[in-house]
């Protein structure tokens, strides 16, 4: 009987993982702070932003793949400096379903991010190699529409900025730390 049990589990849980089919998703994100870019003559951090990013990707279970673009926009708790993210980032995605309805996900990227700090009177920017990292819980079926819900650590290399008087910022990378919140569906 237990064994019949097991073989049916393992029956139902294949349809999970069918075919391979391409999907986009679309994810919010959102950061209580960020680390970087800073000046040498400024005194203040940019403090949390919002960010959107969407993806297509392909899928064969336990593995997505997909290229993602996101754009994520800061400013300090004075409202006087904005520093502006964008990046294109390949993905590799595993995904394992925990149960009929609710799955996890662990998920890395690598690829270029365009950085825009503007104090109001100088604007900058620079260009780097970026990485992330995510980890996270989806919601429904991963042949239909999924809710995703996770982790994000962002981080990128140096950006090469520099402030009105040409001095290289004391620090011109960016590292954020970002929870994130989207639906995923398949084409």
């Amino acid at each position: 009987m237990l064994t019949l049990f097991g073989t049916a589990d393992v029956s139902a849980q294949s349809e999970f993982f069918k075919d391979g089919k391409p999907y986009m998703s679309l994810l919010l994100t959102g950061s209580g702070t960020v680390d970087g870019p800073k000046s040498t003559s400024a005194n203040t951090f940019p403090s949390g932003g919002f960010g959107l990013a969407p993806a297509i990707g392909y899928r064969s279970l336990p593995l997505r793949v997909e290229l993602e673009y996101h754009i994520f926009s800061s400013t300090t708790l004075l409202l006087t400096d904005l520093v502006t993210i964008t990046a294109l980032t390949a993905n590799a995605i595993l995904e394992w379903q925990v149960s009929q309805p609710v799955g996890v996900y662990l998920g890395a990227g690598f690829g270029k991010a365009k950085v825009n700090a503007d104090s109001g009177t100088h604007a900058t920017s620079g260009i780097g190699n970026s990485g992330q990292l995510q980890v996270g819980v989806t919601f429904g079926s991963p042949n239909r529409f999924q809710l995703l819900l996770g982790y994000r650590r962002f981080a990128t290399g140096n950006l090469g900025l520099s402030d009105a008087q040409g001095r290289p910022f004391e620090n011109d990378k960016v590292r954020m730390s970002m929870g994130q919140i989207g639906i995923r569906s398949n084409f």
